[in-house]
Formats: C-alpha cells, structure tokens, sequence
C-alpha cells in the first residue's frame, strides 16, 4: 500500500515537472515567432517577455534582434540582454556603440554598465579600434564602470590625436579616480586643444569623495583629510602639488583656476609649497598661490604675505591684501595697515575694506595707529575704527577730539558719532563752542547719530547760562526728533520758563514726528503740560489737522472739546468737513461752531445750517424754519447711531415744544430702537422717559438707570 502511495506521488511530481517544461517551451516557442513578428509594437513586446523567461535559450533570438530596423525592439532587447547578463551578448552589444543612432548607441552603453566587470576586458580590446568614435563610446562607458583595471589603457589614450578621445579618456579616469593617473592627468592640462584642457581640469574635481563645496566649507580635520589624502593619492604622491603649483602658469585661465582649487583641497599638504611659491619670479604663480593661502586661512602665511604688500606687481599686491583679509586675525590686521600706505588707490581702499570685514581683530592695530603723527594716517584709522564700530575704540577716539589738528578732531567726532557710545556725549556737547564751524558741525552730527543716549544731556544744557551753547543743543535735539520728542514734552512744566519756551519751540520745529505723542500728553493729569502741549500743537499747525481730526471722535469729551478748539486756532481749511461733522456732537457743538466762525465757514446745504444754528444756540432763526428745522432734527434721530440719537433728542428739548417731544415718541413706537429707548431714557424728559418705558416693557428690553452698573447701559436685549 505504501509502495502504490509513493509510486504515485512520484508520476504526479514527475508530470508536474514535465508540465512546467512543456508549458515553458511552448511559451518560448510563441515568443520566438513573435520577435519576427511584422508589426513592430509586436517584436517590441516579445523581448520584454524572452526576457522574463530568463532561460539561456532566449539569449541568442534577443541577441538577433539587436539587428532589428526598429530602434524600440533594439531598445528592449538590449534591455533585456542586461537582464539576464549572459557575457554572449557582450560583443554584439559593444558592436552596438558604432551605430550612428544615438538613441541605440545610449541603451547599448546603460546596457553594457549593468555588465560591470564582465565588460570591462572586452571593452577594453576595443580601445584599439581605428574608428575613432566607437572608441570615445567604450571609454565612456568603462569611465562609468569605474574598474580600475582600465586605468592603464585609458591613460595611453590621453596622447591620441583625436581631440574627442582625449577628452572621453580624461573625464573616464576622473570617474574611475585611480590616483596613479593623477600625474599623466595632470599633463595633459597643457594639451593643444582647450576643450581637452578644460574637460582635464572639470575632471581633476571628481578625485575626491565628497562634493568640491562641502570641502571648501569645512576644515580637513582627522578622518575626514585622511579620507580626502587617500582619493587624492597624497599620502603616496605628494610630488604632485609642485607639479600642481607650475601650472599655475598655464595661460588658459580655466586650467588656472582649476589648479588653484585642487591646491586648495590638498590643503594642509599644499600650504609650506605655496608659500615657498610666493617667491616665484613669475607674478602670475605668486599672486595665485596668494589667493589659495587666502582660502586656506592659515596663520603661517600672514608673516610671507606680509613681504609681498612690497611686490613690484600691483596685482600681486591686490591679491595679497584680499588674501590677508581673509585670514583675518590680529597678525593679518597689522599686515594690512601697511596697505592703507600703498600708492594704488585700489589696494587702498581694498586694505580698509578688509579691515573692515576684520572688524575687532582689526581694532588694536587701528588704535595703534591713532598715534602717528601723519594726520592723514591717523584720520583714516580713525574712519575705519568708526565702520568697525568696536567699543574699545571710544576712549582712544575722545582724546582725540582735544587734538591740535582740526581734521585729527573731526575724523574722530565722526568715528564717535559711528560707534554711538554714550561716553563720548559730553566731550561732543563742549564741542557745540568751538569757535570752528567745521569743528562745531562735527560735533552736532556725531551726536545726532548718537541719539537717545545724546537726547538728555542736551536738554540739560538747555538750562546752561550760555546762550550759544543752548541754541547748539536745541538745534541738535531737533535734528535727533523723535528719540528727543516725549523727553522734551516732559520739560514743558519745568521750573524754568526758559526751559519750558526752548523745549516748546524745539517740539515746535519737530513738526508731524512730535504730534501724536503732543496729544497722548492730554492724557497727562498735569494741566501745564496739557495746556503747553495744546500751544505747540497749534504752533506746529497744518502737520497736526489729521490727528487733531482723527480726534473728533475720541471718547472724552474734554479731547474732542480740545482738537475741535485747535483746529479752529490753527486755521486750516483742511479741518472744516471734520467740523462740520462734528456740529451733530451734541457735547462739542458750540466748540465746533466757533471753531468753523474762525476758519470763516459758511454752510452750504440747509442740514449743515440748521446744524450750525442748533450749535449757536439761535434758537429765533430756527423758530422761523421750525418745520424744516424738526425734519433734520428726526432725520438725525432716524440715522440710528448714539450720538445722532442724543444729539436730536437734546436739540428737541433745547428748542422747546411738545410737537417735536411729540413726534420723538412717535419715531420711536414706529421704528426704534434698544438704543434710541436707552437715549430717550437717558435724556430726563419726563414725556420721552415714560415713552421709553413703555417701549422697552412692550419690546422686551431692559432700561438700564443710574442705580445700576454703568457696564450694563445700554445693553441690547
């Protein structure tokens, strides 16, 4: 029974096994015909399928069809090749490279790199070709494999006599980054032809692991140089770098520069060799090998730098100043002061530039300079001092403002004015009596600049006996404007009178920048700075119509009884639409009114006489237009707003008679209001405040009284 079990299991497992062959034949036999098929589309599909079989026997009908006149099923069956990997198809895919279709020629290359090492001999059998094209095909193609064993064989190609050749081979062993090519590689930086210099030079950069600005950005430190010496070959071949230092000769710039870069990532190797370049009898290699000890950043090279600010060549002399200015550090400041003697004026200008740039390395040996005796020396370390604006400088710069030289007093005034340092306030306020405008001048200027730290010491002086010295500090506390603005408005009750008139009239010349905070000072609870700051105002005139305006509206009464006031005293036409408006504030109206009699006003539209009428008080000539005079008054209660409302209901009262008391209730059974019931109550009339009961019973709104919380007046239901 066992022995029948067995035996069956075995005829299944066998017929399953024939099953799969079966099955797996038929399929390549289908897919045979159809890579023959007429339709293209069709051919197309059937290499991908051969290819999905992965059986060795789909190898040589792929392989047939890399003769195919349709590039696609070329296409996919070197797709397909690829796939499998069987080295067959290597030469025919080699053969491949030579077509003139560069859409083949591509697939063939993708083709032959998923080969990796089983292409690479091959491949290189093919370097010796005579078709010169073909043979730039195969070097790209082992260039992005990357097998060093075509590092040999690549290197003899950079003498080819094909331009192209050169060029595939030089960019291939930068790919492949075997350091023995380094040296034939550099040569070839002075081939004939500028296209092969410049793809030399592009390829040097790929020796290395990491992106050419990542190491730029960062110090080759431990590891890291370890790594970057060994894709370089430095720790074996450090020759290089004088090689690397005479093409800094080279006349093709892009070579060049390439060179100074790769110096550069050689770095701390490349730095003694630089620096020994420096005295080169060539400017070109001196000045470059100057700019790469400058990005290096090596304080070693300050001191051989230093020598070259006496170079012959202005160039040289540039670069050196550019290259100390990025080393930085103290040493490099004191080389760079050297520059500032310099007979260019571009190295001039480029030392204090980079002084500049230094910033407080720099400041020492600036301070040092302060005490030459060539003025002009002294000055411009003096300007500098003030860029930098270092706090160090301060005291160094005040004695100087006692300096018998008027351009030495100057240079510092303007330093100290620079650096804003509140000690040097009080050496520039004696400044302010210099019988020397210039000197005079200086000083006013640094203390603007100065500001807010400047703005209290001035007013002090305001109280000085000098006269002179006081019109200087109030000329400069005008120019100095809003830092001095709230500290001045705070002199405007000062025991002195005098204070009180220079602090009002420097707020006064201010202008518009003292406006605002004038009119915030009503809120102060003493009445002579309220009553100075309203004068000032009015003195300042046309700059403070707007806010004065704006104020119409404030919720005090006193506020808006001031602006409208104001504005009547300052006399600005501007302000007339704002007080026109303002003739329905029943708390302001009389202002208002007497404000428009001064701007000469005239009413335009019947509302804005009887308006001006109501404010008047001339209650006769309402009384002859009673009719007209009633219907603006409900006009104002119906615009529903509360000062509306108050103002129509109070006017109604002032005037007298129970029609219009009348029609108010009418207005308010008909079409008011929670606010207007509120207004109506609030009035005290007794007709309106019954009325206004009966309304809010009736409406469900709740009259708030006097009895109650103000916060509840008002409220809607």
């Amino acid at each position: 029974m066992n022995r029948c079990k067995i035996t069956l299991h075995a005829i299944l497992l066998i017929s399953f096994c024939l099953g799969i062959v079966y099955g797996c034949g038929s399929k390549l036999a289908k897919e045979k015909r159809k890579i023959q098929d007429p339709n293209s589309s069709v051919r197309y599909l059937a290499t991908g399928a051969l290819a999905d079989i992965n059986d060795t026997q789909v190898v040589e009908p792929l392989i047939a069809a890399l003769q195919d006149n349709d590039q696609t099923v070329m296409s996919g069956a070197m797709k397909g090749l690829a796939q499998i990997g069987d080295k067959r198809a290597i030469p025919p895919l080699i053969a491949a490279l030579r077509t003139e279709n560069p859409l083949v020629r591509h697939k063939a290359a993708e083709a032959l790199i998923k080969f990796d090492q089983l292409a690479v001999e091959p491949l290189i059998a093919a370097l010796n070709d005579n078709d010169s094209n073909f043979v730039q095909q195969a070097v790209a193609v082992l260039g992005k494999i990357g097998d060093r064993r075509a590092t040999e064989p690549l290197m003899g190609l950079l003498k080819h006599t094909s331009d192209k050749v050169r060029m595939a081979a030089a960019a291939a062993l930068g790919l492949i980054g075997d350091p023995k090519a380094i040296s034939p590689h550099i040569a070839v930086l002075k081939d004939e032809s500028q296209f092969v210099q410049y793809q030399t030079a592009e390829a040097q950069l790929i020796y290395r692991p990491y992106v050419i600005e990542e190491l730029i950005a960062v110090p080759l430190l431990g590891s890291l140089e370890q790594e970057a010496d060994t894709a370089f070959g430095l720790l074996r071949d450090q020759q290089l770098i004088p090689l690397l230092i005479t093409v800094l000769k080279d006349k093709n710039q892009v070579v060049q520069y390439e060179a100074a870069k790769t110096l550069f990532i050689y770095r701390p190797h490349s730095i003694e060799p630089l620096i020994a370049a420096l005295q080169d009898n060539d400017p070109e290699v001196v000045w470059r090998a100057a700019a790469v000890l400058g990005r290096i950043k090596d304080q070693r090279a300050v001191k051989p730098l230093k020598v070259l600010l006496n170079h012959e060549s202005e160039v040289v002399r540039l670069e050196t100043v550019k290259a100390l200015g990025k080393i930085s550090g103290n040493l490099a400041a004191q080389a760079l002061i050297l520059g500032l003697d310099d007979n260019s004026r571009a190295i001039r200008r480029s030392a204090a530039a980079q002084l500049v740039e230094i910033g407080p390395a720099a400041v020492e040996a600036l301070i040092a300079k302060l005490n030459q005796n060539d003025a002009d020396k002294v000055c411009l370390a003096a300007g500098f001092l003030g860029r930098i604006k270092d706090k160090r400088a301060v005291e160094p710069l005040i004695a100087l403002t006692n300096d018998q030289r008027a351009a030495v007093q100057m240079s510092a005034m303007a330093a100290l004015g620079l650096i804003g340092d509140g000690r040097a306030v009080q050496p520039l306020i004696l400044k302010l009596t210099d019988k020397d405008a210039d000197l005079k001048d200086s000083a006013t200027k640094a203390l603007i600049k100065i500001g807010a730290e400047a703005v209290d010491p001035l007013i002090a002086v305001l109280d000085n006996d000098d006269q002179d010295l006081k019109n200087s500090a109030a000329a400069t506390l005008e120019k100095i404007s809003v830092p001095a603005v709230l500290p001045l408005i705070s002199m405007l009750n000062a025991d002195n009178p005098d204070i009180q008139n220079m602090a009002a009239e420097v707020l006064v010349n201010i202008g518009a920048e003292a406006v605002e905070p004038l009119i915030v000072s009503w809120e102060n609870e003493d009445s002579d700075i309220k009553n100075a700051a309203a004068e000032v105002l009015v003195k300042i005139g046309a700059p403070a119509v707007g806010s004065l305006a704006v104020r119409l509206h404030h919720e005090s009464v006193w506020v808006r009884n001031k602006a409208a006031t104001l504005l009547g005293k300052i006399g600005d036409k501007q302000a007339i639409p704002s007080l026109v408006g303002a003739l329905t504030d029943w708390n302001i109206r009389h202002s208002a009114a007497l404000a428009l009699d001064q701007l000469h006003w005239k009413p335009k539209t019947p509302a804005d006489r009887i308006h001006y009428q109501v404010a008047q008080g001339q209650k006769e000539l309402l009384s002859k237009e009673w009719e007209l005079t009633q219907q603006i008054l409900l006009d104002d209660v119906l615009l529903g707003d509360e000062r509306s409302i108050e103002y129509g209901v109070y006017a109604f009262m002032e005037l007298g008679g129970d029609e219009g008391i009348l029609k108010l209730i009418d207005i308010l059974e008909k079409s008011g209001n929670s606010m207007m019931a509120q207004a109506y109550f609030d009035c005290g009339h007794p007709g309106l405040m019954d009325a206004a009961r009966s309304w809010a019973d009736a409406d469900g709104y709740h009259i708030v009284t006097d009895d109650e919380p103000p916060s509840l007046k008002g409220s809607l239901p």
